[in-house]
């Protein structure tokens, strides 16, 4: 087919409908008239998405020659480039909380202590904290968390991991849920000292990690103009097939089928092709805005739009807004988060150079 870089590919464009489906989803969370008609409930398997490409692109990353940087590198690596974005989002959702329920000094004190585990990225490692301000904070912690024990994994024990740990533990833990709870919408509870966050995002990202390398061994093979077409078709209609679904069915074990169907259609949607549509520059720009939208969405959804909105008040317009609301605001915060940062780097950059007297 010619292609050979390894950016040309689809998964830009499922980032963004996936990131779609987690903003609606909680929107709805707090105006529940489609919740009432049974719709967009099973639309939190979304994240489960989000862990498999996290996985897959952690395994990538490994398989790099010229990666040679530690696990503890890669986080913090992956810190330096996230954590702007998320204690800024932080900042604003505890900002608006306090403000809203105008409380005190001494007790705007005691809660920013307290929400010390979440400003430091570990309180999905079986931390007690009893309120989140940035409600989907969850997701990050859990990323980062279950993200270094797997890169540390694969670049030290990589054949013990792929051949036992990464499979035995998808089953495991994928087995529980599926027994036990009845579906995948898991992340709050500690089960003894592990949070069901870490478990989950340990499970869908070892996936992941399996996805990237049947993704290699799926290019070993030459494809055709007819087989590349197949894979485009298999993709497509597996990611549409779990958007429709899970919008009208939720909470059943019915989750893990859609688990199966998103692993295939991610494998496939990272082989490379020109199309257009899936890939363009206004699509990857749209995609690098998802993580800012995620972090963001809440803040609106979760407490600005509730303290003045009620939630019998819910109108397609109102929705509408939240969206306008949400793009904007990320693209704002995005811009500015990102110019800050490039001023740091140049100045580290310019004063590392400098000779010391």
């Amino acid at each position: 087919m010619g292609y050979n870089t390894e950016t040309k590919n689809s998964i830009y464009f499922w980032k963004i409908i996936f990131t779609l489906m987690i903003i609606t989803l909680h929107f709805f969370g707090n105006y529940p008239t489609y919740y009432r008609q049974g719709y967009v409930q099973g639309w939190y398997i979304a994240v489960e998405f989000f862990f498999i490409v996290s996985g897959y692109l952690i395994a990538l990353k490994c398989e790099n020659k010229k990666n040679n940087i530690s696990a503890t590198q890669w986080v913090a690596k992956n810190i330096s480039k996230m954590y702007p974005h998320y204690l800024f989002s932080f900042a604003m959702c505890f900002i608006a909380r306090m403000f809203f329920n105008h409380l005190p000094i001494s007790s705007i004190i005691k809660n920013f202590i307290y929400s010390f585990p979440e400003i430091l990225l570990i309180h999905m490692a079986g931390f007690t904290q009893t309120q989140y301000y940035n409600g989907v904070s969850w997701y990050v912690s859990a990323l980062i968390l279950s993200g270094y024990l797997i890169y540390f994994l694969i670049t030290n024990y990589k054949k013990f991991y792929l051949s036992l740990i990464a499979p035995v533990s998808i089953i495991l833990i994928y087995g529980y849920y599926y027994r036990f709870v009845g579906n995948i919408d898991v992340w709050s509870l500690t089960r003894v000292f592990i949070s069901d966050a870490l478990l989950r995002g340990f499970a869908g990202m070892s996936l992941g990690v399996l996805c990237f390398y049947a993704n290699r061994k799926i290019r070993v093979f030459e494809f055709t103009k007819l087989t590349y077409c197949l894979s485009r078709l298999i993709e497509i209609f597996g990611f549409l097939f779990v958007v429709l679904f899970s919008l009208k069915f939720g909470w059943t074990q019915t989750d893990f089928l859609m688990i199966v169907v998103l692993a295939v259609s991610i494998t496939l949607a990272f082989l490379p092709h020109n199309g257009l549509i899936f890939n363009n520059r206004i699509v990857i720009y749209l995609s690098e805005l998802t993580f800012p939208i995620y972090l963001n969405h809440y803040l609106w959804c979760g407490i600005i739009l509730p303290h003045y909105f009620a939630a019998d008040t819910w109108s397609n317009g109102l929705f509408m807004i939240y969206i306008v609301i949400i793009v904007i605001y990320s693209m704002i915060t995005k811009y500015i988060i990102d110019k800050i940062r490039s001023k740091i780097n140049r100045w580290f950059v310019i004063h590392k150079s400098e000779p010391i007297n």
